[in-house]
């Protein structure tokens, strides 16, 4: 039988290895090393882990991966390596969408609108993305935005539930960011 030393030892052990499994950096390399990309690549990530996973795509990518637009939460990022590989970094609103949030919005729709066609794109989403980014559909303000987020987070919905409103006001969700 073990002691409750050992046991917290093993559980910690356990825990970490679960971490460490789904960490965005280490994923996305390890993805990436099995499924190789073009020479010419631009990369999308957003979300609370874009940071890592942009970071993961810089390992396997090196200097095949050309630019990109990374968008997290406030304090999520390391702007100043993620901008020395021409990656640009932006931070929307968590849980509540902000002003950051349509900025972002706006400025992916730019980025995806000036690609090549001939460039292969990277495009990676972690959780709280739907809060990170946004374009609202003409007539829906930003104070609409607040007010309908507010009640959500507030509903006890479930997250499917929350999308399916949030995905209704939305420019991009959906589908709508391919329109």
């Amino acid at each position: 039988m073990k002691t409750i030393r050992e046991a917290r030892s093993e559980l910690l052990r356990i825990f970490n290895a679960g971490v460490a499994a789904v960490d965005g950096r280490t994923a996305v390399a390890g993805y990436l090393a099995q499924h190789p990309m073009g020479q010419n690549c631009s990369l999308v990530a957003l979300g609370k882990a874009a940071g890592a996973m942009a970071k993961g795509a810089i390992d396997a990518l090196g200097g095949n991966l050309l630019d990109g637009l990374v968008i997290s939460k406030p304090g999520h990022l390391d702007r100043p390596a993620l901008e020395a590989r021409r990656l640009m970094t932006m931070e929307g609103g968590h849980p509540l969408p902000d002003s950051g949030s349509l900025e972002a919005g706006r400025a992916l729709i730019d980025f995806l609108s000036q690609l090549p066609p001939d460039r292969d794109l990277l495009f990676l989403i972690s959780c709280g993305t739907s809060s990170l980014v946004e374009v609202l559909h003409p007539g829906i303000g930003h104070d609409d935005l607040r007010r309908v987020n507010q009640w959500l987070l507030g509903s006890g919905f479930s997250i499917e539930k929350m999308n399916r409103v949030r995905k209704s006001i939305s420019a991009i969700k959906a589908g709508g960011l391919l329109r």
